[in-house]
């Protein structure tokens, strides 16, 4: 979302003007009257804050023109929560034109605030060029602005991944382009990585993370693993963990990623977060395809699943939708139906990924009918909508249904003509709702 909010210029400043909820006020004010609110540089930059998190944007360019009339936009510590505000919302051009506007000369911290709007946006070659800019201009990053531009190379390498697979035509030359992007955000993060060992930041624990997770995306596993592995273990916490184990996931290590989580867990005892029991399970995922016809490892792996599983309720992560997905996914690759649907149930919420989940699952090991009763519940669901793998993986129950039942006696013929009606209703919904061209 790039389009611009342009709000209101010249407004007077008057507390009562903005419609805030008192509770945002609190600690700006003296007791309970919101008209004691000081106008102070940071009470404006704590309120910019506490508005977008509430996601109160009328508000917030109410608050805009408060600060303008009373010439606060020419300070560091305003313009860059106005920045920030507006970054949240996806308002880019309108933060570009407040932090080209604003305080002069731009400090580090302003830098970094319109570095990291870009960064949030998925702007990736907007932050390495604004990156370029700013020390062109002779201003030294600090530790922050490294694990953004850092951030903005990964964002790039991953554009590309996503876009691979994609049919060759009109967009052959922007994925080339795009590529050539990649491979030069590539070498961008190995000059970042030099500056900051340059300037002392290496052994910025996040730096480090983010470095692993920038070399894990570009497939460069050994320059993860060095980076990772130069660090003492004790100077390691959660996140850098979580991020060799990433890039061991990404690259399809599922071996190295389940030893890299026991070595963490056992050996270093340092305690797992969701996110690290959501990566071993990817990894237990990978080795399961990888061996889909040896049923030992099948086994192995859903022991290890298990495991994880408990490990998980535990420290009370069961009812995490992305984990508990993953969960799902994890035992309808080892073929365990139960515990599949076990951790499906167990979801307090379900989003679409997850019905997906379970529908593959049911259509995969033939439990069409299942797939079937499943749909139709999801569809009682009013709050989530299908998508077009949802249709897909109902089709094919259907499909397979249909050619089971005509393999009977010929008093199947009636349930056979319903099957296939439903089949086309799908196929015409589907059309309808543009999943198929």
């Amino acid at each position: 979302m790039n389009s611009r909010i342009i709000p209101r210029r010249n407004a007077p400043f008057c507390s009562k003007g903005l419609n805030i909820p008192f509770s945002i006020y609190g600690g700006l004010t003296y007791g309970n009257n919101i008209e004691s609110f000081e106008p102070t540089k940071l009470n404006f930059a704590r309120l910019f804050k506490a508005l977008g998190n509430q996601g109160n944007l009328i508000e917030g360019m109410k608050l805009h023109d408060c600060a303008q009339s009373i010439g606060l936009v020419k300070d560091a510590l305003v313009v860059s929560s106005v920045v920030s505000f507006y970054g949240r919302f996806g308002a880019i051009l309108e933060a570009e034109h407040v932090f080209a506007m604003g305080f002069k000369p731009i400090d580090v911290v302003l830098w970094n605030a319109m570095l990291s709007v870009y960064v949030k946006n998925g702007e990736g070659e907007k932050v390495l060029l604004l990156y370029r800019q700013m020390r062109e201009e002779g201003m030294h990053p600090n530790a922050v602005t490294f694990v953004i531009c850092l951030q903005a190379c990964g964002i790039l390498t991953s554009n590309v991944k996503s876009e691979n697979g994609q049919k060759p035509g009109k967009e052959e030359k922007a994925h080339k382009n795009q590529c050539l992007i990649s491979s030069w955000a590539s070498e961008v993060g190995r000059a970042l990585h030099s500056d900051a060992l340059r300037i002392g930041f290496a052994f910025d624990v996040r730096i480090v993370s983010t470095l692993i997770s920038m070399y894990g995306k570009c497939g460069m596993v050994q320059e993860a693993e060095h980076v990772f592995s130069i660090m003492s273990p004790h100077h390691h916490n959660v996140v850098s963990w979580n991020a060799m184990l990433s890039a061991y996931v990404e690259e399809g290590r599922g071996d190295k990623a389940l030893l890299l989580y026991t070595r963490m867990v056992k050996e270093e005892g340092v305690e797992p977060d969701h996110l690290s029991i959501v990566f071993a399970l990817r990894a237990c995922g990978i080795l399961v395809a990888e061996n889909k016809e040896v049923v030992p490892i099948k086994s192995e792996v859903l022991v290890i699943g298990r495991a994880l599983h408990m490990v998980s309720e535990s420290m009370g992560f069961s009812e995490n939708v992305f984990l508990g997905t993953t969960l799902v996914n994890v035992y309808g690759k080892c073929g365990s139906i139960v515990d599949a649907e076990y951790a499906f149930q167990a979801l307090s919420e379900r989003t679409v990924v997850s019905w997906n989940s379970m529908l593959c699952i049911y259509v995969e090991h033939g439990h069409v009918e299942n797939a079937l009763l499943l749909y139709r519940q999801m569809k009682e669901s009013s709050y989530v909508n299908e998508d077009q793998h949802t249709l897909m993986f109902v089709i094919h129950a259907c499909t397979a249904l249909m050619e089971r039942e005509k393999t009977l006696a010929d008093e199947h013929g009636y349930r056979v003509k319903v099957i296939s009606e439903l089949g086309h209703a799908l196929h015409a919904d589907a059309r309808k709702k543009t999943f198929l061209l």
